[in-house]
């Protein structure tokens, strides 16, 4: 498949997505955007934001965000603790207040990978 194709068939799922949502406030799902990152590895960005009817500060967010998510999680560094410590630490409650008036909340064992992905949704809220 050569690139206009590519480039015509990703416009043809963002006009179908368009289509489809339920209103007009809902997020361009994260595999749309993924797919306009990867045009602009052999189109320019005019032609891509054309194509799909984006701007081009909408494609260098996302494509922050997907430079960030590749980077894999960094490793906890595990600190030798007491039993007593165990179970206390074990068993937090997190509570993340966002700019937007919004709220994350973790309570119970917390594990790095719930910890990493906590931090994510953060990121994307």
């Amino acid at each position: 498949m050569n690139d206009p194709d590519l480039l015509q068939q990703t416009a043809e799922a963002f006009e179908q997505w368009r289509q489809q949502r339920t209103h007009k406030g809902v997020p361009i799902p994260d595999f749309l955007r993924h797919q306009a990152i990867e045009l602009l590895e052999h189109h320019a960005i005019s032609h891509v934001t054309k194509a799909l009817r984006v701007c081009s500060a909408q494609l260098k967010a996302w494509s922050l965000q997907f430079a960030y998510r590749a980077q894999p999680p960094t490793e906890f560094v595990t600190l030798p603790m007491s039993a007593e410590e165990q179970e206390v630490a074990s068993h937090i409650e997190l509570e993340l207040k966002l700019s937007n008036d919004n709220s994350l909340l973790m309570r119970g064992e917390v594990t790095p990978e719930l910890l990493y992905l906590f931090i994510q949704q953060a990121r994307q809220s």
